[in-house]
């Protein structure tokens, strides 16, 4: 985290303890309008990795067998190569698979890569600005959360502008006027801080 982003994303994976993810799996995570679970990442990882090491297992058998057959009556450049290597009836079986990371994991780079990300996420909401605000609240989203943040809190209040872009969102444990003044003071600063006009 120390780097500078430019440099991190030179790197194919992301780092999870002893373990390292592609970054196109964990791209697939990022897709969350078609509801794609990491489980299902998982699936679909493991059905492409199985694919891919029954080719490469295939692969293996036809060149052994060609390398076998052509030195009985072939002048070929393979032709006694395996006589040195191995001797006559000796077989090597091909490399097992490597187990694929589990779901857990692929769930870990998921928040590692998007918590690279959250200087740009920042950026995009602190640049957002509007001339006709609206404000909304929901109790439905906060029903999602699960673990030890479960029932701590009972309202989100969004402020979006015309075209329908969040500029700011606060989860509150009550509704109070105190609350939602601080969130107006900072939405008056970032204004003021762009230059943009004061909304309608």
């Amino acid at each position: 985290m120390n780097l500078a982003p430019a440099v991190r994303s030179m790197f194919p994976a992301i780092i999870c303890g002893k373990r390292a993810v592609d970054r196109s799996v964990v791209s697939l995570m990022s897709d969350r309008l078609n509801a794609v679970s990491m489980s299902k990442v998982q699936r679909l990882l493991q059905q492409g990795h199985v694919e891919w090491y029954v080719e490469r297992r295939d692969l293996y058998q036809t060149l052994l067998y060609d390398a076998h057959t052509s030195a009985a009556g072939s002048s070929s450049s393979q032709q006694g190569i395996l006589s040195f290597a191995r001797a006559a009836g000796t077989y090597t079986p091909p490399i097992a698979p490597s187990p694929l990371p589990s779901a857990r994991v692929l769930r870990r780079a998921h928040l590692i890569l998007e918590m690279e990300k959250m200087p740009v996420y920042r950026d995009q909401i602190l640049s957002t600005t509007g001339e006709i605000l609206c404000i909304d609240g929901t109790r439905k989203i906060l029903k999602k959360i699960y673990g030890d943040g479960q029932g701590t809190m009972q309202y989100v209040t969004s402020v979006l502008n015309e075209w329908g872009q969040f500029l700011t969102t606060v989860v509150v444990a009550s509704e109070s006027e105190g609350c939602y003044a601080r969130m107006a003071r900072g939405l008056v600063a970032r204004f003021r801080r762009a230059n943009a006009p004061a909304p309608k």
